[in-house]
């Protein structure tokens, strides 16, 4: 009954997100919503321990007062939650008439994107090609995080440490993984990315659970479970915005149980093959090395996912996001052509004053160039380039000569000269 229940609490959970949050942001809602799990975990971890402490409290047992006492909030905010919340926005009284209407026509203008593109049934979802690989991705994800919850305080433990101090220590990869799924969410709702997101946080994973199997270090364990711990949560958020992104309704509603129910089949299976690698070899090595190889499939399988990153963004707001990005653009000034002029050179300077009028050419900071005086702050004034260079051989500009050449009247700093 326990699991019957539970079953169809996430699958609602991830619908009703998608009712209030637009794509854009759905990322970083999903991992806050989700960072609950880790957070319990660190906050549950030694006051489990200190419950179980207790053998006889009114006829009690510690376990059986941990099913108590921790199924208390869950009972209570339930019925919070069946009096507060509200399945249509339209009808939320925490939202003004204003924010109401948008988030409204925002949420229908994404779903006729949506549906303008993959407008699926039910049974089209079960059987779509994306939905089923999800499932994939989905069961390496499911599997990586029950190693990890099930397993870490026992790997803790063969520290050498007391059980509070276990309770203590374990928290710390569940920390960790909290404030990955939230900075990580939120770093792919700002990006708009998902594929890659959902890829390199497998193989964080899999690198961490490795490096924990590989080391005898309790110390270098520690970081490497963290920095496991820190993938296979922060994937969370990311991976389920995807199935959402291109499904809407009860589309969505069914393709994201069908995909929760490809990744549960990881809580039957994952267990028992860690726990059956253990008393084989009696460590849990081989099922960390195990854990992740599956990750780096989910991987693959998430690469080989088509993901369509505009059905997260909203012409609307592409438009305006484009619209503010020009306008936040500083405004090009026109590039400054000098025009040209007929004067009299001196026949022997024509050689250096080749040069000069070519090292200026390449030099746009230099002395001698209108950015370059603009840089420094100086008080520009016109001059021709007879009389800067003449200035700079020390000639008499007025001198003329039988060669004439074309000059370049341009800008420059009263003060280089």
């Amino acid at each position: 009954m326990f699991g019957a229940a539970e079953a169809g609490f996430f699958p609602g959970i991830m619908f009703f997100l998608t009712l209030y949050f637009p794509a854009k942001y759905r990322g970083h809602m999903v991992g806050i919503f989700m960072a609950a799990s880790p957070v319990s975990a660190v906050i549950g971890a030694p006051l489990s321990t200190l419950i179980l402490g207790i053998h006889d409290f009114m006829g009690f047992r510690g376990w059986q007062l941990v099913f108590i006492l921790e199924a208390l909030p869950a009972l209570i905010l339930g019925v919070v939650t069946l009096w507060y919340l509200q399945d249509d926005p339209s009808e939320a009284h925490w939202l003004s008439r204003e924010e109401a209407d948008w988030l409204v026509a925002r949420q229908a203008a994404e779903r006729r994107q949506r549906e303008a593109r993959h407008d699926l049934s039910v049974m089209q979802v079960l059987r779509n090609p994306r939905v089923l690989t999800l499932g994939v991705a989905g069961f390496a994800i499911a599997y990586s995080i029950y190693g990890i919850v099930y397993f870490l305080p026992q790997i803790v433990k063969q520290f050498g440490l007391t059980n509070m101090q276990t309770g203590l220590v374990s928290a710390i990869p569940f920390a960790v993984g909290a404030i990955g799924m939230i900075w990580y969410g939120r770093r792919s709702d700002r990006l708009m990315e998902r594929r890659s997101h959902t890829s390199i946080a497998f193989m964080i994973t899999a690198a961490g659970l490795m490096l924990t199997a590989l080391t005898p270090n309790p110390y270098v364990r520690l970081c490497a479970l963290s920095v496991a711990s820190f993938g296979a949560f922060a994937v969370l958020p990311v991976f389920w915005s995807m199935p959402t992104a291109f499904l809407s309704g009860t589309a969505a509603a069914a393709g994201v149980a069908y995909i929760n129910s490809l990744a549960n089949i990881a809580g039957f299976i994952g267990p028992f093959v860690m726990g059956w690698i253990k008393d084989t070899t009696g460590s849990f090595d081989g099922g960390l090395l195990v854990i992740g190889c599956i990750c780096i499939v989910g991987a693959i399988a998430t690469l080989c996912i088509h993901h369509e990153r505009e059905l997260e963004h909203h012409a609307e707001a592409r438009g305006r996001d484009r619209d503010r990005r020009v306008s936040s653009e500083p405004e090009a000034r026109p590039e400054w052509r000098p025009e040209p002029r007929r004067s009299h050179l001196l026949t022997a300077t024509t050689p250096a004053l080749k040069r000069f009028q070519h090292g200026w050419k390449r030099w746009p900071y230099g002395p001698l160039s209108l950015r370059g005086a603009q840089r420094r702050g100086n008080p520009l004034k016109m001059r021709t380039f007879q009389e800067i260079a003449s200035h700079a051989l020390g000639l008499d500009p007025r001198v003329g000569s039988s060669l004439a050449m074309t000059d370049l009247t341009f800008p420059v700093s009263v003060e280089t000269l």
